[in-house]
């Protein structure tokens, strides 16, 4: 009888590991078809570009445009899981990363609510009006 129990316990043990582990889906492979690149040049500036075996595509160039400072501007393609070729380009640079695409989100309009406090904040800033950190109006610059 405990020879049983010890079996069944062991088995259930088992058991209890094989179902209990993380699924792991696994990905295709993809090949590279094509591939292309140049640099870094002495300048700093390179370029790349890739596609792959489905179809997705990705270039890119960078280049110095100042002390410490590139722009970098690219594309990058793929089909998403409804068939539809998505298309994304972009720029990098001092001013940060703008992406364009007719697939990106695009935020709501602000309700008007929100636009009548955006130009009251204004208005209250053309006319020297400050306020503390809890909103406070503590005077004007310039004095009273």
């Amino acid at each position: 009888m405990m020879r049983l129990a010890l079996v069944v316990l062991l088995v259930g043990s088992a058991m209890a590991q094989h179902f209990n582990r993380p699924q792991v889906r696994q990905a295709p492979h993809i090949e590279i078809v094509r591939s292309e690149s140049t640099g870094p040049e002495e300048d700093g500036s390179y370029y790349f570009s890739y596609e792959g075996s489905d179809g997705t595509r990705r270039e890119q160039s960078g280049r110095p445009t100042g002390p410490n400072l590139h722009q970098v501007q690219g594309t990058y393609s793929y089909t998403d899981p409804e068939g539809n070729r998505v298309e994304v380009s972009f720029v990098a640079d001092e001013n940060g990363y703008v992406a364009q695409s007719p697939f990106l989100p695009v935020a709501p309009p602000l309700p008007v609510h929100a636009l009548e406090q955006i130009h009251f904040a204004e208005e209250q800033k053309r006319q020297g009006i400050v306020h503390d950190e809890r909103g406070f109006v503590t005077g004007r610059r310039g004095g009273f």
